[in-house]
């Protein structure tokens, strides 16, 4: 029996551990909802930024202090990758970003109530480039297209 459990355990952790396998965009709404777990675990304002040297999202205290860190799968490719933060700024709506529209910023704050500004990351990874935006109650993409 408990070779069973020890075979169990060990066929299951590969599936437990598939940050390599995730996409940029996938890694980043998982950093978002890691930033937001955060903050209401310390009940403070997290941040979270982008660091391009290891292709790496970082969940911090307000100080800069290191929370957590999601790798993206791209943390061992030479694709040279730039990420923007867009604010959106009040009373815009929700539509896709408009660079008129928005304040670039160098990191995303999240409070310990679950909320956040709207906003979105823009990323280039080599020729490829995408965008998504974040709805600041639930910490999820919005739907590509709203019925």
């Amino acid at each position: 029996m408990a070779v069973l459990g020890g075979v169990m355990a060990f066929s299951i952790t590969p599936i437990i551990d598939r940050k390599d396998i995730r996409s940029f965009d996938e890694s980043l709404v998982y950093a978002v909802q890691e930033a937001r777990f955060q903050a209401a675990l310390h009940r403070e304002n997290t941040r979270l930024v982008f660091v391009p040297e290891g292709a790496r999202f970082e969940v911090q205290t307000m100080d800069g202090a290191p929370l957590d860190s999601i790798t993206t799968r791209y943390s061992n490719v030479d694709d040279e990758i730039e990420l923007t933060w867009l604010l959106q700024l009040p009373g815009e709506g929700n539509d896709a970003p408009n660079p008129r529209d928005t304040l670039e910023t160098s990191a995303v704050v999240f409070a310990p109530d679950r909320s956040e500004s709207p906003f979105s990351a823009v990323w280039e990874i080599g020729d490829t480039t995408g965008t998504i935006a974040i709805e600041p109650f639930s910490g999820l993409p919005y739907p590509a297209e709203l019925p």
